[in-house]
């Protein structure tokens, strides 16, 4: 297993590598204008990792020109990740002429105005809907659902409705229903999620869209969902019962915490912390000791961290000292804590850090230090001063350095300006000077 500084020391000098070698903006723009596929393709994977946007109007022009299909879906998936509404006239005008299209460029065309939402679609997605044009159907209903209103509605419940509508069509129909927050739509989903001699993914759909829309006439069938027999219908309804308040559905919420499912567990704790149902938390601290599930345990601490309060936070730190605990958790209560608390649970904080920086066994103490790089509260600053510049490792004392530049931390000014000077690896020196360079 690598070590976690050299890990990171590793990862930081690639990212280096890479911000040197990088393409001028410029030289993107010839790449753009005059590049071979692959190379434009490259591009744009790049412009995805770095998450960047300053050349979109230069790519929405590739958009209109290339007639490779490739292109044209790479540059429709970013623009869609990027969720930029620029080019949406462009993918409408795919769609116009999808006979004349491949199916590729046409489904990236539905998938990019899906994503930002763009009614400028509608029309179209409306006609390949009405003429169940079975290549673009799936796309062009998700697109219904994510911009459409009160006549999309319409259309789509009468294709749940009409005889011929397959399986299938009827769950990505019940998803768009939900999407839209259909109304008129929740008794009939409530009369698919209530059969329970029908596809059971068909009403999971359902009971995640009832959920969607908050609708009150759905609690009743919800919550006689989550006590069915059906594991996976009942963890669909317990997480659908987190859209509602009201002691019916957070007494099925409640009692979801002692389904034998981890599944149906975990669905009932996310519930609770949407709703901040006071009544869990005894549950949820009982499952972080006792679960025999580690992502259930896991998803406990987590949600006493957002539940916050006195006795939740008492409990995570008594978690993190307790050397009976797994080191799994005490690392995640450590994470949760640091993130959560960072000053009120400074003490206990160090404390931990402190007893495993002199351990024969590194495994809890490299997992406080991933949480210490992860943070973003400058209230961390005490800690990654002591545990990250201060390493014995050159790894974690440059990642201690990056987390003191990335989040403008000054008062680091000084023990960053002792490593530029003193340190006696000329790495360490060298970002410690790039970091105060840019303070």
């Amino acid at each position: 297993m690598v070590k976690l500084g050299a890990f990171l020391a590793l990862l930081l000098a690639a990212s280096v590598l890479i911000a040197l070698d990088a393409p001028t903006l410029e030289k993107r723009r010839d790449v753009i204008k005059y590049g071979i596929e692959s190379e434009l393709l490259e591009l744009v994977a790049a412009l995805q990792t770095e998450k960047e946007d300053s050349l979109n109007p230069d790519l929405l022009s590739v958009l209109a020109e290339s007639r490779s299909p490739r292109l044209r879906e790479a540059i429709l998936k970013f623009f869609a990740a990027r969720e930029w509404t620029g080019a949406a006239a462009s993918a409408v005008a795919i769609l116009d002429r999808r006979d004349e299209e491949l199916a590729l460029s046409v489904n990236a065309a539905l998938g990019y105005l899906s994503s930002v939402k763009s009614a400028e679609g509608l029309p179209e997605a409306r006609e390949i809907v009405e003429a169940r044009e079975t290549k673009y159907l799936s796309p062009a209903i998700r697109l219904l659902g994510r911009a459409g209103g009160e006549s999309e509605t319409e259309l789509l419940l009468g294709m749940y409705k009409s005889d011929d509508a397959t399986d299938s069509l009827r769950q990505e129909v019940i998803q768009a229903l939900g999407e839209i927050g259909a109304r008129p739509a929740v008794e009939s989903l409530i009369e698919t999620l209530e059969d329970t001699a029908g596809k059971k993914a068909t009403r999971m759909f359902a009971a995640e869209a009832l959920g969607k829309i908050k609708d009150e006439r759905a609690v009743p069938s919800l919550v006689m969902a989550a006590n069915g027999e059906d594991p996976q219908v009942r963890a669909t309804a317990v997480a659908a019962l987190g859209s509602f308040s009201g002691a019916e559905a957070e007494s099925a919420i409640v009692q979801g915490l002692r389904d034998g499912i981890p599944g149906v567990r975990l669905a009932a704790i996310k519930a609770s912390v949407a709703l901040s149902i006071r009544a869990s938390e005894p549950f949820i601290r009982f499952r972080v000791r006792n679960d025999p599930d580690r992502k259930v345990k896991d998803e406990s601490i987590r949600a006493l961290g957002t539940l916050g309060g006195g006795e939740n936070l008492r409990f995570l730190r008594e978690l993190l000292q307790d050397r009976k605990v797994d080191m799994a958790s005490r690392a995640a209560a450590f994470a949760v804590l640091l993130d959560r608390d960072a000053d009120g649970s400074r003490g206990e904080l160090e404390k931990a850090l402190a007893a495993e920086a002199v351990s024969k066994d590194t495994t809890l103490l490299k997992a406080f230090q991933r949480a210490l790089v992860q943070e973003t509260d400058k209230a961390a600053a005490p800690l990654v001063e002591a545990y990250l510049l201060k390493s014995p490792d050159f790894g974690t004392r440059i990642a201690g350095i990056d987390w003191a530049r990335r989040n403008k931390v000054t008062s680091l000014k000084p023990a960053i300006s002792a490593l530029a000077e003193t340190d006696k690896v000329e790495s360490v020196r060298t970002r410690a000077a790039a970091a105060l360079a840019d303070f």
